[in-house]
């Protein structure tokens, strides 16, 4: 455990030499104290030596103390305090600091110009020190530094060291010493709403991932929001005298300094970081992934075709007569597997897709809604029966010619016994037996009707519908209307979230028909196309 307190607690104790109080003790003094570190100083060791000097004799503000690196007597210099992080955060170390004059507060003289600071994973002696920083003066007026580190530990020790021992006693004078946790993180209402964070596919890396697709009818927001975390509205306000640190990347949002937005109207990958003001150090850093699929689709050849027993219309699953959906991922750089800070999303699928528990009305031993991978291409499908004629629904089912489902209030001039579903991101005709679809595009496919490039997603799909000749009666009429609207999805979960959506849409609704429509030839005793048609769009919606 770190003397300052329990692994976790990310902060620095006594930072502003408060405590013990200049004036008290043995061998007490007005204006400056220099304490043995145990236990007269909470919080604060020296590097080397065992003294700890606090002043007041040129504080920052009347009456404020603060810490000289070196101490008397001689032979005490550096302080260092271990703290509780979290190994892969990233932190801002701030504090106010000033050189030491060489004989007097008013001496335009430097003893004492420089200081190092430093980081080390673990605690006690051995600690191993790394200079992040060097904190340089080139007059004695007090300043602000700050410096950045990565954790590699749950303990850190932090370190101020001199930057020299020319002059063993006169070093540069700290105060003000906070520990930041700064973080970039989704405003409220964006995770499970527009998006989520993603971990990055580099397990290495601390950048996350914001990932969310563009603007839809359905998800309005105009903006993935972001906020600070860890500092202040002022110490992130441009121009403000207490600004540390700034933002880069995104844009500004009217009267929030905490806060940024990427716009979700195009897609593109934005990288938003906070960095130290002075140096431009990265304190926290989260890229934005605005992704969507632009579709090809490639018409399927239709054929109406009469046989022993009744009438098909009908796409052949033949090379390239199939109906075909090509979905290209943009931007292409979140599937460039060269590249390992984009997010992970080349797993199988945690959540179910949300139709995932309904029957698939074509066969209802299976799930209409199915799901193997993080990125899926799936469809919804609307059906009317126009049987004006009425042709007994016993007829219809017989042979299972017609889905039960289709026909549940046959005979009906018209009837629609399959609707859409309500969310645009849930598929009622996508069961997991076909292959219908390629849903991998970290690498290409050869699979028939499937064929696609990296970077892609396909689809594909032969609707045959029929009518049976002995359903025929002079002058009937019968017609299948099925309308479909095929589309790409996304996981996006960050794995811990409870609640909220799981999956987004992440192309345009691709609206596509393929409609029977046969009357009944008493000559010929068969059926003869009407009106049957199959192309895209909904005719009769």
């Amino acid at each position: 455990t770190p003397p300052t307190g329990p692994i976790g607690q990310q902060c620095i104790v006594n930072g502003d030499f408060s405590e013990p109080t200049i004036g008290t003790g043995a061998r007490a003094n007005a204006s400056w104290k220099a304490w043995d570190y145990w236990p007269g100083v909470p919080g604060w060791q020296p590097m080397v030596g065992t003294n700890i000097e606090f002043q007041i004799i040129e504080p920052l503000a009347t009456g404020n103390p603060y810490c000289e690196l070196k101490a008397e007597p001689a032979g005490n210099h550096g302080i260092r305090q271990t703290i509780g992080t979290v190994t892969g955060k990233t932190y801002l170390l701030v504090m106010d600091c000033k050189a030491r004059a060489d004989t007097g507060p008013a001496d335009s003289v430097l003893a004492e110009s420089a200081f190092d600071i430093r980081v080390g994973a673990g605690c006690g002696p051995d600690v191993i020190f790394t200079t992040i920083k060097t904190v340089t003066f080139a007059n004695t007026e007090w300043t602000t530094a700050a410096a950045t580190f990565k954790a590699t530990s749950p303990i850190t020790t932090i370190g101020l060291m001199p930057g020299s021992l020319v002059k063993p006693t006169y070093g540069c004078l700290v105060d003000n010493v906070k520990l930041l946790p700064v973080e970039i993180e989704p405003d409220e209402n964006m995770s499970g709403v527009v998006g989520d964070v993603i971990k990055s596919a580099n397990t290495a890396s601390i950048i996350k991932h914001f990932v969310s697709p563009k603007k839809t009818t359905e998800l309005v927001q105009d903006c993935v929001v972001l906020k600070a975390t860890g500092v202040t509205a002022e110490q992130i306000t441009p121009a403000h005298p207490n600004q540390i640190v700034e933002w880069d990347g995104g844009e500004a949002v009217p009267n929030e300094p905490l806060k940024r937005r990427v716009k979700r109207d195009t897609a593109a990958k934005s990288e938003v970081r906070i960095k130290l003001k002075q140096g431009g150090a990265v304190a926290s850093e989260m890229y934005v992934w605005i992704v969507w699929a632009d579709v090809t689709t490639t018409k399927g050849v239709a054929n109406f075709r009469n046989a022993a027993d009744g009438a098909y219309y009908e796409i052949s699953t033949r090379p390239d007569e199939a109906w075909r959906f090509v979905f290209k991922i943009q931007p292409t750089s979140i599937l460039d597997t060269t590249t390992l800070d984009r997010p992970k999303l080349s797993r199988a699928n945690s959540k179910p897709p949300p139709g995932a528990g309904n029957p698939y009305t074509i066969r209802p031993s299976e799930v209409a809604d199915s799901a193997t991978r993080q990125w899926d291409v799936s469809r919804q499908y609307k059906v009317t029966i126009r049987n004006p004629g009425g042709i007994p629904k016993a007829d219809l089912e017989w042979g299972h010619h017609v889905p039960a489902a289709w026909t549940a209030n046959q005979p009906s001039a018209a009837d629609t016994p399959v609707t859409y579903p309500s969310s645009d991101v849930e598929g009622n005709d996508d069961p997991l037996d076909c292959i219908d679809e390629d849903a991998e595009p970290y690498a290409p496919s050869q699979l028939l009707n499937l064929n696609h490039q990296t970077g892609e997603l396909s689809s594909t799909d032969a609707p045959n519908t029929h009518v049976q000749d002995n359903w025929g009666a002079a002058n009937r009429t019968y017609a299948a209307e099925i309308n479909f609207i095929e589309f790409a999805r996304l996981e996006i979960w960050d794995g811990e979230r409870a609640a909220g959506q799981f999956w987004f849409r992440i192309s345009n609704q691709i609206e596509w028909h393929h409609y029977l429509d046969a009357t009944f030839d008493s000559v010929t005793s068969k059926w003869k196309n009407a009106a049957s048609s199959s192309g895209t769009g909904h005719p009769k919606p």
